[in-house]
């Protein structure tokens, strides 16, 4: 689910912190709503000051290579900085998680 997907990429990437997606960096703020935080991410064209494309998605359903979440977190987009930006990496468990929650279609619940 969403949810949980959503609670390991926090935990692991600690991708809310002040320093980068608490504020207003990469032109999205994540917060501890993961409702808030959907409508942010799926289905929503890539978008930010160091990413502008209409090629991709943040998160396309149904498509992870598509989607700027994954390319960020495996450092294979070819803009903005790999995610999280200058921290540890984000666990492959996690990032497959991620890859296949996307898979599925990216369901909300």
């Amino acid at each position: 689910s969403w949810g949980e997907a959503y609670s390991a990429l926090l935990a692991a990437g600690g991708c809310n912190n002040g320093y980068c997606h608490g504020s207003e960096k990469g032109g999205l703020t994540l917060t501890e709503d993961p409702a808030a935080a959907y409508a942010e991410l799926v289905g929503v064209a890539a978008e930010g000051p160091a990413c502008v494309t209409t090629e991709l998605a943040r998160v396309a359903p149904g498509a992870p290579d598509n989607s700027l979440l994954i390319q960020k977190l495996e450092g294979t987009a070819t803009c903005g900085a790999p995610m999280p930006d200058g921290g540890e990496p984000v666990p492959q468990a996690v990032i497959d998680g991620l890859r296949a929650w996307i898979e599925a279609g990216a369901p909300e619940n």
